[in-house]
């Protein structure tokens, strides 16, 4: 916002980007990529600009805390 000052913290800061395939769950990641991807498409096809409804059979499926 404009007057607003801004802080900055000079920290150096490390983020392993392979940490979620390379701690197991690598075949739960593949899955709920792909699902993802396909609602995507399918939004676009569709010229869907909804934000779409939240479904527990699709949060059941693409659980990755219920193995």
């Amino acid at each position: 916002a404009a007057g607003v000052p801004a802080k900055f913290i000079h920290a150096t800061m490390q983020h392993d980007n392979s940490s979620t395939l390379n701690s197991g769950f690598h075949s739960q990641n593949d899955k709920t990529f792909r699902a993802n991807h396909l609602l995507f498409e399918r939004k676009v096809a569709e010229n869907d600009l909804s934000q779409g409804d939240w479904s527990l059979e699709i949060r059941r499926v693409n659980a990755w805390d219920i193995l």
